[in-house]
């Protein structure tokens, strides 16, 4: 071999560790009918997780109807039985 040779076998595997480790700069820029099967991927892919994610129906809040009656009903059985205690019976 050559010294010739062994610098550009030297310099091939310098090029090679350099793409694999910096990433290549030499690499073919993606194409616009590229990207628009990026976008399309991406989009599917977020629409997917919205689907897996997201709530179908809203969930009921706090203040919806039908919790809030079954609570006001707890609070006028708490207020009522707070107002019957005696106090005589709680001191002994």
């Amino acid at each position: 071999m050559t010294e010739e040779e062994m610098l550009d076998e030297e310099y091939d595997k310098q090029m090679e560790y350099d793409a694999v480790y910096y990433g290549s700069i030499y690499q073919k820029k993606p194409s616009a009918a590229e990207k628009s099967t990026g976008r399309d991927s991406k989009l599917a892919r977020i629409n997917q997780m919205r689907k897996i994610y997201l709530p179908k129906k809203p969930l009921p809040t706090p203040r919806s109807p039908t919790r809030h009656s079954d609570s006001e009903g707890e609070h006028d059985n708490l207020v009522t039985w707070t107002k019957n205690l005696n106090a005589e019976d709680l001191d002994n």
